[in-house]
């Protein structure tokens, strides 16, 4: 396959050969190795796999800067960031957990209350996605 093509409404990839345009700037993916430093195993290939390398590939790319997000929520893009994280503990919602049971939360709560973020600790990070096997896109995939 050369890059993408379709058959039947099926729109396939070669996860090893790709030029993606994103935002005005061309990324080309051909190496193996690159999946392995992320952590993915290219084999079986799916969206999934594909996505998750393209944020670690792209990242500063594929997200809202600060600003945008706040002008794309209709605030203030000057505002001062109070708080960013990437890890924190997600609640089991499937299992009945709420957000309200999660220290993080219950920091995050009290260090918007106190106007002090040194309080929040996110000992126990779950939100990496290799603790994820699967998505729902992967279902897609078939």
């Amino acid at each position: 396959m050369n890059g993408g093509m379709t058959m039947k409404g099926i729109f396939f990839v070669h996860p090893l050969h790709m030029r993606l345009l994103i935002l005005q700037q061309l990324v080309e993916i051909f190496p193996t190795e690159e999946y392995r430093q992320a952590g993915i195993e290219i084999e079986p290939f799916t969206m999934t796999k594909l996505a998750r390398y393209l944020s670690f590939k792209c990242k500063n790319r594929l997200w809202l800067s600060n600003q945008d997000l706040l002008t794309e929520i209709g605030a203030n893009p000057e505002m001062d960031l109070f708080y960013q994280t990437e890890q924190w503990e997600h609640p089991d919602v499937s299992g009945g957990q709420m957000p309200s049971d999660i220290p993080f939360f219950q920091q995050l709560a009290r260090a918007i209350e106190t106007r002090d973020t040194s309080i929040i600790q996110a000992d126990n990070s779950n939100t990496n996605w290799l603790n994820r096997a699967w998505s729902d896109m992967d279902s897609e995939d078939e």
